[in-house]
């Protein structure tokens, strides 16, 4: 039966969600995961109520993967049944939760709620890692240049991949006040960070980023070099745009 689980999730058939349905109250632990998995593949809005119910399953693994399918689903209503999960205990949980936010923030995703800002927020101190991961990534998409201040301390942080994100996010909220930081990360131990410190820098279309960049052509790195190649050019040519006008 579980084998039939995943074979229906591979096929795509949406006819086969009453059947899937029906398999998540089977006595067969395996047979209800492969369901839920399954489904998550079909992301059917459809689903939504059944992987609510699983959430209250006295089995972990059936609520992990509850959420890890209802953050596939592309709809309003699984960001509000994620959201309460992020002041759960499970750090697991909550990095699950968090990169369903987040796909839902990279759709369009309309929610601004203030609680839910601070709860990124929040989430920023968490003791694993993969949490402040996430929550920095989530504040780049939900775009408020409030989180800039916050995501500047976290340029410190002691996780590479933490610090790695959060030069995305800041490239993605393009702020003038996170330039001196930025500049402070193009000596970061981890390339991928000094990457995108490069990237976000070149976004700030600031000349006084042209100075550190150079030196950034010099890197070790050639990913490195070729970041601050691009966002030399880049601010350059705003540079050069911005004399014309003036000219005009």
């Amino acid at each position: 039966r579980s084998a039939v689980m995943v074979s229906l999730g591979r096929m795509q058939d949406k006819t086969s969600l009453e059947i899937l349905h029906t398999a998540l109250q089977d006595k067969d632990i395996n047979v209800r995961l492969n369901a839920i998995e399954a489904l998550g593949e079909l992301k059917s809005p459809e689903s939504l109520p059944c992987f609510r119910r699983q959430l209250f399953s006295t089995e972990i693994k059936i609520k992990y993967a509850a959420v890890r399918s209802i953050g596939k689903l592309s709809t309003p209503e699984a960001g509000d049944v994620l959201i309460p999960l992020l002041k759960e205990k499970d750090a697991y949980l909550i990095w699950l939760s968090l990169r369903g936010i987040v796909s839902l923030l990279e759709t369009g995703w309309s929610q601004r709620d203030e609680s839910l800002f601070q709860t990124f927020i929040r989430l920023l101190s968490h003791s694993n890692s993969y949490v402040r991961k996430e929550s920095a990534i989530a504040l780049g998409y939900w775009g408020d240049i409030k989180a800039v201040k916050y995501l500047i301390k976290q340029l410190k942080d002691k996780n590479e991949f933490v610090r790695w994100s959060t030069a995305e996010s800041l490239c993605r909220l393009s702020s003038p006040s996170a330039i001196f930081a930025l500049i402070a990360s193009l000596n970061d131990k981890n390339e991928y960070v000094r990457s995108a410190a490069c990237w976000a820098l070149g976004e700030s279309k600031s000349d006084r980023a042209l100075g550190p960049l150079r030196k950034s052509l010099k890197d070790i790195s050639s990913r490195v070099r070729e970041s601050a190649a691009y966002s030399i050019a880049k601010i350059l040519v705003t540079l050069e745009n911005r004399d014309r006008k003036k000219i005009k």
